[in-house]
């Protein structure tokens, strides 16, 4: 399921948007149409925040929503919701379940591919299904920023390998292992 394109996007100028159900229920009137992916900014969203810094470009949460479609087939394989690399802090709702983020805990958060895990009871299969990102950005570019924006399942299990370059005394060092 393809979640590329335009979204209904929202700044968070106060970090209300939990407390008002932004992650549960979709908007009934979109605040802006933005596409994904690509940062806000180069998409004209560079409102000031005094809540951060009061500087342009705007730092600051906000939220992307898009209700899609899942399709009956899907019953029974194990979904992942992919939305590419974003800038900076993420966190990932489905039908209001908070399904995965991505914080300053995890090395390079910038620039490392979201993939999580969709819980099978929290999807409504043959209807819409309520896809909501919170996004923090404290610096510089923010927001979905690089593809893949999708709802997938992975076609072949990921099987590690050892890369033909690694030299000869590390091939027993698991860190090393890479997956396809």
């Amino acid at each position: 399921v393809e979640l590329a394109g335009d979204r209904d996007f929202s700044i968070d100028l106060n970090d209300e948007g939990l407390k008002k159900g932004w992650h549960r229920k979709a908007w009934d009137a979109p605040k802006r149409r933005i596409t994904v992916p690509g940062t806000w900014e180069d998409q004209g969203v560079n409102d000031p925040n005094p809540n951060v810094d009061g500087k342009l470009p705007y730092d600051g949460y906000a939220w992307y929503q898009k209700e899609v479609l899942i399709p009956s087939n899907l019953k029974g394989k194990q979904l992942f919701l992919q939305i590419g690399t974003i800038d900076d802090f993420d966190w990932a709702y489905v039908n209001g379940h908070l399904i995965g983020k991505t914080g300053e805990e995890t090395p390079n958060y910038w620039n490392v591919q979201r993939d999580y895990p969709i819980p099978e009871n929290i999807l409504k299969f043959g209807e819409k299904n309520l896809i909501a990102i919170r996004v923090y950005d404290r610096y510089l570019g923010g927001g979905i920023v690089k593809a893949p924006c999708r709802i997938t399942f992975p076609k072949q299990p990921k099987i590690p390998y050892l890369d033909a370059k690694t030299r000869k005394t590390a091939r027993f060092d698991p860190y090393l292992f890479r997956r396809w």
